[in-house]
């Protein structure tokens, strides 16, 4: 609705015009084509500006194919340590999850039982330890002897010894400190579960888990993915080893977000040289706002060096988005643009660099373009008789 405002805007303007430019506006869909012409007028209501292209000193960018992978820092399995069946299953392949969300639940004997043997611990613990104090009482108006003082203090240190081993081979199980906090408020309402849950936040990437199926110990149930961070890897080639040092700025780039860039740092450069593609691998993590970018995702890695070198820029306000293309509006003169097609590189400092399509000394509109543009795809609509 905007831009069908805009353009009614624009063509009332170029109806109130001298009969020179209503001329000159008529004419505008015999110019050649990809160029367009305006009146004064609709150049003022577009507040269009232009700037001058020039070759600028910035960085020389290394840039390598590239491609996202699974990060092994910010990857957890979850497995059953012990043997049993799956009970419940709360979390389904894709579906994001929150560290310590519960997964699903093991039914298994072997937990019953070393359920039960803690309770047994710590309930010969309790009593020994009421032994103790009684003694150690005892002791002081020498009512009691020393050979049974001493009897009770190895009873009662190989009762705490056997507690702690008890609660030990819990925790090692799975079980965490508020599962066994409500074991001992209702021990006789407690089932032989063990509740598996996500030891990091992230996406289930895979689920190997259904109702009644089978757990043997080691086996992998659930793998989580965390997703606020990307791990690049990039092929570096032969040329330009030399220029490559831990800590250089990386953006990786895509044809999935043609529109986005993702930057890092490098962290990694392989001590090795590949031997089949005789490249050296180097790594960066990225931050993944949203989880866009996902395993196996391609794209371009662009390394930063610290070697300059002269590029063309245009400032990113100039960038015409035409579907996967990209545009600029070069100024013939102050009332005719071409509209061109062109190859963009890397972006910095609100600038972008130009490959292809344009040329040192060139004046490009940098301000109105949208309108600009509005008005040029108007000028290719037939008119209608």
């Amino acid at each position: 609705m905007k831009q069908l405002l805009l353009i009614l805007s624009i063509l009332l303007l170029t109806s109130c015009g001298s009969p020179e430019e209503q001329d000159a506006a008529a004419t505008n869909t015999t110019n050649a084509p990809g160029t367009l012409t305006i009146t004064n007028q609709e150049r003022a209501a577009m507040d269009i500006t232009v700037t001058d292209v020039a070759l600028t000193k910035a960085h020389k960018t290394v840039s390598v194919p590239a491609r996202v992978i699974e990060d092994p820092d910010h990857t957890a399995e979850v497995t059953a340590l012990i043997e049993g069946r799956i009970g419940r299953v709360f979390a389904r392949q894709g579906q994001r999850v929150v560290r310590d969300q519960m997964l699903a639940t093991v039914v298994s004997m072997a937990v019953g039982d070393m359920i039960a043997n803690l309770l047994r611990a710590e309930s010969a613990l309790q009593t020994t330890q009421a032994a103790a104090v009684r003694l150690r009482g005892l002791a002081v108006d020498d009512a009691a002897s020393q050979k049974q003082l001493q009897e009770t203090e190895h009873a009662l240190r190989a009762a705490e010894a056997e507690g702690t081993a008890a609660l030990q081979r819990l925790k090692a199980a799975g079980m965490t400190d508020s599962d066994l906090a409500e074991l001992r408020t209702h021990p006789q309402s407690f089932e032989p579960v063990l509740k598996l849950r996500a030891p990091i936040a992230g996406v289930v990437s895979m689920r190997d888990a259904s109702i009644g199926q089978p757990v043997n110990p080691g086996r992998v149930l659930f793998s989580i993915l965390a997703t606020d961070a990307a791990l690049i890897e990039g092929s570096v080639f032969e040329n330009d080893f030399p220029l490559l040092s831990d800590g250089q700025t990386a953006t990786f780039v895509t044809a999935a977000y043609p529109d986005r860039s993702f930057s890092g740092t490098l962290s990694y450069i392989a001590p090795t040289v590949d031997n089949e593609s005789h490249s050296l691998p180097v790594r960066c993590s990225v931050p993944n706002t949203g989880g866009l970018l996902k395993p196996n995702l391609y794209g371009r890695l662009d390394i930063r060096t610290a070697v300059r070198d002269s590029v063309l820029t245009v400032p990113q306000s100039a960038i015409v988005f035409d579907g996967s293309d990209r545009f600029l509006f070069v100024a013939v003169n102050d009332l005719e643009f071409a509209y061109r097609r062109v190859e963009t590189g890397r972006e910095f400092d609100k600038h972008v660099e130009i490959l292809k399509g344009i040329a040192p000394g060139e004046r490009v509109v940098s301000g109105g373009v949208f309108h600009l543009k509005s008005r040029y795809k108007l000028s290719l609509m037939p008119e209608e008789e």
